[in-house]
């Protein structure tokens, strides 16, 4: 049994080694133009809720 459980850990520890490593990209923003954020394996948008422009405003993802 301990053979099973140390071939499982080495075996996950290979597949986090293997996972491809995604890099971000970040743009300048300019004052006074409009944004859309996604995720593009998820074709997912966030929202900022009411367009509020303040730290901490709620976004909505939809």
């Amino acid at each position: 049994m301990a053979a099973w459980g140390a071939l499982t850990a080495v075996v996950m520890a290979l597949g986090m080694v293997a996972l491809p490593a995604s890099t971000a990209t970040a743009a300048t923003p300019v004052a006074g133009q409009t944004y859309r954020i996604s995720v593009a394996a998820g074709n997912k948008c966030l929202e900022i809720k009411n367009g509020v422009p303040d730290d901490g405003a709620l976004l909505q993802q939809w």
